[in-house]
């Protein structure tokens, strides 16, 4: 089952923890199958990340559920800013 999501903050350059990450990873609870079953997309802008969720039905006519992230990876702070079906 795919349950968790850990984003980790790294540098580029050496491949260890960002010096100005507040934290080592942010932990997302998932409702997900298996990976085929979500659909996550990031977006970094500066100290900031958009995380959306889509859950994919296996019912064609039921829609998808998505959540979206705003994640202040500087603070170590993640919040779910919206909830809604497609």
């Amino acid at each position: 089952m795919w349950r968790h999501l850990q984003i980790q903050f790294l540098q580029f350059s050496t491949g260890r923890p960002h010096d100005l990450a507040c934290g080592d990873t942010l932990n997302l609870e998932l409702n997900c199958k298996s990976p085929s079953d979500c659909e996550i997309v990031m977006d970094v802008m500066g100290p900031y990340i958009i995380v959306l969720i889509t859950y994919k039905s296996r019912f064609r006519l039921s829609g998808r559920h998505q959540n979206i992230y705003f994640v202040e990876w500087t603070e170590g702070r993640m919040r779910c800013v919206s909830s809604y079906v497609v």
